[in-house]
């Protein structure tokens, strides 16, 4: 490919004499694989394609385009449908100072012609380059840049040019350095808050932005650095973290994030339908080879085979074995068994849902019991989530977890707060069939229903500011918006006794909760 690129610009040059100069169209991707990243036509002009993006990646051996042709869908007076749009170079590409850039070569469309053209620019202030660089009568700029910046270049060609003026800006950047939170490890289901920082050379006016690769499922990263979420996936993962800023400065750092299995210990007792049967998950003869179908039985005080564990990774366990949709299905219908737990399997996973609700996240459907008054053997199923009494069980209460690492749903007289975990204030609650959150017998209500008020336990009236809808966060977290003001329960502030308020729902780790 470029023995007959070559050939061919030797070839236009002796048909069309020197007074016409060839042009090199191209993009930077198929440049960079058709010949090697060859950088032998470094002279030539360039003709870069490159759309939808504000700093377009250049080809091998060019500092510079003459030419960017950035849509193929413009819109032109007089012509119909979307065309071509191009930019007269150069709007270069960012440099990073104290390193010598290679030559950027100024062209006019006249010179492009063959006619000789020369090239002023200011020697300071205003339009002048960025310092330590310099420009020949010819055009060409070379030097080292000495201080970070965006500059506002202006360049006037001799008389008789075109154009007349040429204008671009010129982007130094200095240096970024992504500072490592070092190698992590987190159990599945606990959630995190981890902030990575950067030290940028270009100062405030010009913010680092980041983005991540490799995070465990469930955590997601802000364009301020801070990594949230509840991971509940176990496995090691690579993370990388990536900064850039404005004037095109980019750092990053990698490390690894190992998600380790949850014990298979938390609060254990009778899933019981309520509003129906009366009747409780039941492992039959409490068997625990894959693929026992789970049915409803008799609630029994003291057998272990419906005596069930909720884990904090989402699972729900009996006698060493997971809950498991079969087959991985998401049609309504499809049975539930047991099978050997793996964190994170889509038909392991199980989150509260309003009014008593047990939803798998990766069907969005509920468990279900079919019939208004099942008999001892019935199997669970899968059904759309309809807040009937066929999908409403009782647990036993348990502490709510915050999206903010270590800390509970709590009370102090009667005011909610934010609380350690463990700890007294941390008490448990109890997500019932008519849509309240309860502690000790009382409700969890709102005090008004614009963003800021504030919560407390009171008496359970039935009214809107008593009921709460369950909405999922995420395969293990969980949002509690109002049925009265559509707001959420958050805490305005990750400190112990911090009085917690309603706001516009978020999923913030503020705003999200793990409802066993």
């Amino acid at each position: 490919m470029v023995t007959w690129i070559r050939q061919f610009l030797a070839e236009a040059v002796k048909d069309l004499g020197t007074a016409k100069t060839p042009i090199i169209y191209t993009t930077a991707a198929w440049w960079n694989t058709c010949t090697g990243s060859s950088t032998a036509f470094a002279g030539s002009p360039l003709w870069l394609a490159s759309y939808g993006v504000s700093n377009p990646s250049l080809p091998s051996g060019w500092n510079n385009y003459t030419f960017w042709q950035y849509t193929s869908s413009g819109t032109v007076s007089g012509i119909s449908g979307g065309t071509d749009k191009d930019y007269l170079g150069p709007v270069l590409k960012a440099t990073q100072v104290g390193q010598p850039i290679g030559p950027v070569q100024l062209r006019t469309l006249t010179s492009l012609t063959g006619q000789s053209d020369s090239y002023t620019v200011p020697s300071g202030g205003t339009g002048s380059l960025p310092p330590g660089l310099t420009m020949s009568s010819s055009g060409q700029i070379t030097g080292t840049p000495s201080a970070t910046g965006r500059y506002n270049v202006t360049v006037t060609p001799s008389a008789g040019a075109v154009p007349a003026a040429m204008s671009f800006t010129w982007d130094v950047h200095g240096t970024i350095t992504v500072n490592s939170p070092g190698n992590r490890t987190t159990t599945a289901g606990s959630p995190v808050v981890l902030r990575v920082t950067a030290a940028d050379q270009d100062g405030s006016s010009y913010p680092p932005s980041f983005s991540a690769s490799g995070l465990p499922p469930g955590l997601t990263i802000s364009s301020s650095g801070v990594i949230t979420g509840w991971p509940y996936k176990p496995g090691t993962y690579t993370v990388r973290v990536s900064a850039a800023d404005g004037l095109y400065a980019s750092g990053s750092v990698s490390f690894t994030w190992t998600i380790a299995a949850a014990g298979n210990s938390g609060l254990t007792g009778f899933i019981k339908q309520v509003g129906g049967s009366a009747k409780c998950f039941d492992d039959p003869a409490g068997k625990t080879a894959n693929g026992t179908l789970i049915d409803v039985w008799t609630c029994e005080t003291g057998h272990p085979n419906e005596s069930w564990t909720r884990v904090q990774d989402g699972t729900i366990r009996v006698l060493g074995k997971c809950l498991d949709v079969v087959g991985e299905s998401k049609s309504n219908g499809a049975k539930l068994q047991l099978w050997t737990c793996n964190s994170g399997d889509g038909a392991q996973q199980w989150e509260s849902g309003t009014g008593g609700q047990l939803i798998n996240p990766q069907s969005g459907k509920c468990i279900y019991v079919p019939g208004t008054s099942p008999a001892n053997g019935t199997r669970l199923e899968l059904n759309g989530c309809a807040n009937v009494a066929n999908e409403h069980w009782s647990r036993s209460a348990a502490k709510v977890l915050s999206g903010e690492p270590g800390a509970c749903l709590g009370i102090s007289g009667s005011t909610v707060e934010l609380t350690g975990c463990p700890g007294t204030a941390a008490q448990p609650w109890l997500a019932q069939a008519d849509g309240t959150l309860r502690v000790s017998g009382k409700c969890l209500t709102e005090t008004g229903t614009t963003a800021g008020a504030g919560l407390v336990i009171g008496s359970c009236t039935g009214a809107a500011a008593t009921k709460w809808t369950l909405t999922g966060a995420g395969p293990i977290a969980v949002e509690l918006a109002s049925a009265a003001s559509g707001l959420c329960v958050t805490t305005p502030a990750a400190a112990n006794g911090a009085k917690l308020v309603i706001e516009p729902c978020a999923a913030t780790p503020a705003a999200t909760w793990q409802v066993f």
